[in-house]
């Protein structure tokens, strides 16, 4: 299993987020599984975006086919943005 949680939008490029993802489906074992937990452009609002290292915005449709594109099958997928603050509320989860 690999985890990653708000990363995604810290690499530099496309490209490199491609190859990136494209490891990570090489490495893992058949059957294993890559969850990931990444904010929202669509809900995050404009001063996310202000931090200097932010780079790659992404909706839950875009890493979808990033994934895809990867070789990945999803299994379940939240449009949801999940603040990254412990006492934070998250909105609601929606399956799809």
């Amino acid at each position: 299993m690999v985890f990653e949680s708000n990363t995604l939008e810290h690499f530099p490029d496309k490209s490199v987020l491609t190859r990136v993802v494209r490891e990570v489906h090489r490495k893992i074992k058949p059957g294993g599984r890559f969850i990931l937990l990444q904010p929202n452009i669509r809900y995050t609002g404009g001063a996310y975006w202000d931090f200097y290292d932010h780079f790659i915005p992404l909706t839950h449709l875009s890493c979808a086919e990033l994934l895809q594109n990867c070789g990945f099958r999803i299994e379940r997928r939240s449009r949801a943005f999940c603040p990254t603050r412990p006492r934070a509320r998250c909105r609601s989860i929606r399956r799809w």
